[in-house]
């Protein structure tokens, strides 16, 4: 009996408890969120720190900010980092490249495309949208705790949320992966501004990415209003000049010959399509920096095991990354079929300038596949490829 009695207990005071603790992580967001929404104008420093372990990636950015806002949405910005200045003065969106002192000019943009700026991702506007609608959303899971940095006292809010993610300007996006993503809110009790957020999920549990915000002030400074406008900046910068991309080779076409160098340690060789005469000839080229890229290494081991034939020869090509870079690939994933690299010159040449992507030749040298790789266009490979055999 005293053991059923623990046992309901247990059940009944268990969730209450879960609620009791969402409802603190519930009544600390909404602070931040009429604090966030109460700003009109703001400044900071914003620090992104990225480290994908498994994929060799690790990246900082970093940029001091200005912003206006127009009830949730951001009227007006300027974003300057070491290489660029961003300018969005609500008419008009330029940026400055320092180093090439070029600048590229876009008249009354959509909002839309502000969306995927590299200093909008977990930052300050982002979360002023969004977090009335976490607070509303009873499906993402809230906890709150207390931490000291510094010697300072902050809160942490830890949100988890199931096959979504916060996207850049405070919307959602959403996941056909099964995955859970998580939230780490790290917020100042005395001003309820977030000073830190820390992202990670459930599909690459070492994957984690950094922003931290300092240097916050609510009543900035104004820029002066001549730094608003490119045409001030004409005199020192020129107009981006635009190089039109060739188009992707298609299918139909011959492919030209081509030699590049195979990674394998320190031996260096070559490989030249000439050898490959009379061989069906899947190339698949991609980057490091690109997750479609390290998902379609699973699809490239499963079409090496069907086709592990000597009248079929899988190869990868790897554009511009450096040999090191393509090392801890190989060693990671050992592939039976050939990794080459130095591709860059060969993918421009073919109208190649997104990844992963795709060229499939038949045994007379002939492209009959010519697109995106990965998921969706695995099986069509797989139907040509047998269809040759």
């Amino acid at each position: 009996m005293k053991n059923n009695l623990f046992l309901l207990l247990t059940l009944f005071t268990v969730p209450a408890l879960a609620s009791n603790h969402n409802n603190e992580a519930n009544k600390i967001l909404t602070q931040t969120a009429d604090k966030l929404l109460s700003i009109q104008t703001v400044s900071y420093h914003y620090e992104r720190d990225i480290s994908y372990p498994k994929e060799n990636y690790h990246s900082k950015a970093s940029a001091q900010c200005y912003l206006e806002f127009d009830k949730e949405k951001v009227s007006k910005f300027q974003l300057n980092s070491e290489a660029t200045f961003q300018v969005y003065n609500g008419t008009e969106y330029f940026s400055l490249d320092k180093k090439a002192k070029t600048y590229e000019l876009k008249e009354q943009p959509d909002g839309k495309a502000f969306n995927s700026f590299s200093y909008f991702y977990n930052s300050i506007p982002s979360f002023r949208s969004i977090l009335y609608q976490i607070i509303r959303d009873d499906s993402i899971s809230k906890t709150t705790r207390d931490t000291v940095i510094a010697n300072k006292p902050y809160h942490i809010v830890s949100l988890a949320m199931q096959n979504k993610g916060i996207d850049y300007l405070g919307s959602f996006r959403n996941f056909t992966t099964v995955m859970a993503m998580y939230y780490d809110i790290i917020i100042d009790p005395a001003s309820s501004l977030p000073y830190q957020i820390i992202e990670r999920n459930s599909h690459e549990k070492t994957d984690i990415t950094k922003v931290t915000y300092t240097d916050i002030n609510i009543s900035p400074n104004k820029p002066q209003e001549t730094s608003w406008y490119y045409s001030t900046y004409t005199k020192e910068y020129q107009p981006e000049k635009k190089i039109a991309n060739k188009p992707m080779i298609a299918a139909g076409a011959i492919l030209p010959d081509w030699q590049l160098p195979v990674y394998k340690g320190d031996t260096l060789t070559t490989l030249q399509n000439s050898s490959l005469k009379g061989k069906v000839i899947l190339m698949e080229f991609w980057i490091k920096n690109c997750s479609y890229c390290m998902e379609s290494f699973t699809y490239l081991k499963e079409l090496q095991q069907k086709f592990n034939a000597a009248n079929v020869q899988i190869i990868t090509i790897n554009a511009y990354d450096s040999p090191k870079e393509i090392g801890f690939f190989y060693n990671r994933e050992k592939p039976a079929y050939k990794m080459l690299y130095a591709g860059q010159a060969l993918a421009k040449d073919l109208g190649i300038y997104s990844y992963p992507q795709a060229i499939l030749v038949d045994k007379s040298g002939k492209v009959i596949f010519a697109g995106t790789f990965g998921k969706d266009s695995k099986t069509q490979i797989e139907q040509l490829i047998t269809k040759q055999l």
